[in-house]
């Protein structure tokens, strides 16, 4: 699993739950990325590098499991 971590202002809500073999499971509801918009590093990402890179973290986080 890949960590990923970001000081923000915005709302985002978390929720870690403990499962049954005693691992954790976290959840992230908010904005966790966007495309065709300046982030707060200063980067604009087009959509298709966006989707690109989403897919393949849900690729690998499906393969973990």
């Amino acid at each position: 699993m890949k960590l990923i971590t970001e000081y923000t202002e915005s709302d985002v809500e978390f929720i870690t739950e403990a499962i049954g073999d005693g691992g954790k499971k976290h959840v992230i509801e908010g904005v966790f990325a966007e495309a065709e918009t300046k982030n707060r590093n200063g980067r604009v990402y087009p959509k298709a590098v966006m989707e690109k890179a989403v897919g393949k973290y849900v690729r690998e986080e499906q393969s973990c499991r």
